[in-house]
């Protein structure tokens, strides 16, 4: 048995993984659980391409299997109507979920109120968010000029009684927002996600005792948290350096080579627990600030942006196991650790191997002026290159529970769906590349994409 393989299943022997509380000093109560922010035109969203709201999409997901009945799930609809009307490309949006109020049915919590505020840019993008909300079920739904004479249109839509107000969560956002920009201050912050895990035990404490959202809340070490927030930016090419400058550079070594590539999302999470004082935020990044991927990246020309995160599949999947697992009720995840305990004894060698061979940088990047698909292309650039026989072999072996994965057509594409993903990857040069969508439907898309540029290497 491999490493990967007795890692993964440890994450099955696991306690119910209660939530510890510790005494400490709390912030007041700000009026939401859940904050949302995305500049569409920052991001690069192409018109008519509902990229940033298909991101909110696995989050509805994991919300809805954690804690069912909980906002934002409400709005994810709206959302994805006036991604897909092309709004986000010069516009903004906000997505505010107010404290739930306790419900009599234990583990389950009652609707969140939610405020989803859109800046629509002109005319055309106005009037599409205003349909888009007509048909959405808002409990209130108004619109205004951001300003005297400007084109752009503020719409304001609520769902369910006493919807948080827009300034009152900002306070802790700011703290956490100064301390990203304290350890890395380049790049501009396009796009935020940030969690009150204190308003959500005030306001329903069997929340957070011993079910599936406190189980979750452990597995991502949040048990003693306060809040946490996810913040991208993106960092302008002539500002991205291609050495890690934590490390210094060799006596003697060669100057790096310039940058080449495009603008680079830069990905950071901060948190703060409830054992220290409410100001003190810890924060590091998920994808980096520099770029240590390489040239053979096969980043499209002309792509708005692109991001490039150290790989490591291992941790990954057992973070993933241990999230599923952790919103599944006890038998579930007893018959779930006897199918894996199966799997290991079959193929854990060949996923093991796997494992290894991945070792790298995973980059991804949308496409430019792609309309029509929420979706990413990426490669994976490891560090040791391994043979395409060794890995097509290894991969067969380790995806025969995805036989739609576990099987490559004739140019060596997989393609698997779960949860409204699909995703399709090949061996191709030294690496890996593929695409993933953010919708089930896609597999001969995702497919097709992923053959064509296997083709052109």
């Amino acid at each position: 048995m491999g490493p990967l393989i007795a890692r993964l299943l440890g994450a099955f022997a696991l306690p119910a993984l209660c939530c510890a509380h510790t005494p400490a000093p709390s912030a007041p109560a700000d009026g939401a659980v859940f904050v949302a922010w995305v500049d569409g035109k920052a991001l690069g969203a192409a018109p008519d391409s509902p990229l940033a709201a298909g991101a909110y999409r696995p989050l509805a997901t994991v919300v809805d299997v954690v804690a069912p009945g909980l906002g934002p799930v409400p709005a994810i609809g709206a959302i994805d109507a006036a991604g897909s009307a092309g709004v986000l490309s010069g516009g903004a949006a906000w997505l505010l979920v107010g404290p739930p109020t306790p419900s009599t049915a234990g583990a389950r919590i009652a609707t969140a109120s939610t405020r989803l505020v859109v800046h629509a840019n002109g005319a055309d993008a106005a009037a599409r968010v205003r349909a888009a909300l007509a048909s959405a079920g808002t409990t209130s739904s108004t619109e205004r000029p951001l300003a005297p004479g400007s084109p752009v249109i503020e719409f304001n839509a609520t769902w369910g009684e006493g919807a948080p107000l827009m300034d009152a969560p900002m306070a802790r956002v700011d703290l956490h927002r100064a301390a990203v920009l304290k350890e890395a201050p380049k790049g501009d912050v396009c796009a935020q996600v940030y969690v009150d895990l204190n308003a959500l035990r005030r306001s329903a404490p069997d929340a957070m005792d011993a079910t599936p959202l406190a189980r979750v809340a452990a597995t991502w070490g949040l048990a003693n948290g306060r809040d946490a927030m996810i913040s991208i930016r993106t960092v302008k090419a002539s500002d991205v350096s291609t050495r890690d400058p934590n490390l210094a550079l060799p006596p003697g070594a060669a100057a790096p080579e310039p940058y080449a590539g495009p603008t680079l999302a830069r990905v950071d999470v901060s948190w703060s627990a409830r054992s220290e004082e409410p100001t003190v935020i810890h924060a590091g990044p998920i994808a980096a600030g520099f770029w240590g991927a390489g040239k053979d990246t096969g980043v499209q020309a002309g792509a708005p942006w692109a991001a490039a995160v150290r790989c490591d599949v291992g941790m990954w999947t057992l973070l993933t196991l241990r999230t599923y697992g952790a919103g599944l009720a006890t038998d579930q995840r007893a018959g779930l650790s006897r199918a894996f305990e199966r799997w290991a004894g079959n193929y854990g060698e060949a996923a093991d191997r796997l494992v290894r061979a991945s070792a790298g940088w995973l980059v991804l990047w949308p496409r430019a002026g792609e309309t029509g698909a929420a979706g990413l292309d990426w490669c994976l650039v490891p560090h040791v290159a391994m043979s395409g026989e060794q890995w097509n072999s290894d991969a067969k072996m380790a995806l025969v529970p995805f036989p739609g994965a576990a099987s490559a057509d004739d140019a060596g594409v997989r393609v698997a769906t779960a949860r409204g993903l699909t995703v399709g990857f090949a061996r191709s040069g030294a690496g890996v590349i593929g695409r993933v969508e953010f919708a089930e439907d896609a597999v001969e898309r995702v497919r097709a994409s992923v053959a064509g540029r296997v083709q052109k290497k």
